[in-house]
């Protein structure tokens, strides 16, 4: 996927401050119990039934969906009291600050994430209309050449060349394109999911809802 200048630079903030996060979580002492409430997991076992099947499919539903709540209960909890384990009011106060910022620039480079996969699949979708200039390009190039070498003889083989080397190209356009889009179709089905359910932090570090 092709990154705009302001998703290179959302991208930038993001890290910039998540090493200052990091760095604040050091100096509090949890890094380690906040690496591990990120790395919580459950052991996925959700069907007996044969792979592929309706049930299969309907069981894996229904366990990506109820497994990504528990877990991520589970990882804000483990979270939750790792913050508040802190005792310096005031490096509690920054540590929850920062968080709350992190995930509005979390959920800002999913956004900008989503609109540069659409515009990926527009640009790929309109790729196709410029093969035919292309090939004709090259076609009427070779005629010339054919007729510079042998006269009208070399003009004639190059027509004929020139045809079999326009469908070849049309084919490859054709080939390359579809490609192109199915790729960033797929891009953008990526991106619409992971927007639309993006980490959010506990209830308790929303604004206006923090207990000191």
């Amino acid at each position: 996927m092709e990154r705009s200048k302001e998703n290179w630079d959302a991208q930038g903030k993001w890290l910039a401050h998540r090493k200052e996060m990091e760095r604040l979580e050091a100096e509090a002492g949890i890094s380690v119990a906040v690496r591990e409430a990120g790395n919580y997991t459950l052991c996925p076992s959700f069907s007996e039934a044969p792979e592929g099947t309706a049930q299969y499919k309907e069981e894996k539903e229904r366990f990506d969906r109820e497994y990504d709540e528990s877990v991520n209960r589970t990882r804000d909890a483990l979270l939750l009291h790792a913050y508040f384990s802190v005792q310096d009011v005031e490096l509690r106060k920054r540590l929850i600050c920062a968080h709350r910022q992190k995930n509005s620039l979390w959920s800002n480079t999913y956004r900008l994430n989503a609109i540069d996969a659409r515009n990926d699949l527009n640009n790929a979708q309109k790729s196709g209309r410029y093969w035919p200039f292309y090939a004709a390009a090259i076609g009427v190039g070779i005629v010339l050449f054919g007729y510079y070498i042998a006269g009208e003889i070399g003009a004639i083989c190059g027509i004929v060349l020139a045809y079999f080397e326009g469908r070849f190209i049309e084919a490859e356009s054709k080939r390359i394109t579809e490609n192109r889009v199915e790729y960033s179709r797929h891009e953008l089905e990526e991106r619409a999911i992971l927007q639309g359910k993006p980490r959010r932090p506990p209830v308790v570090f929303s604004e206006g809802r923090v207990q000191w």
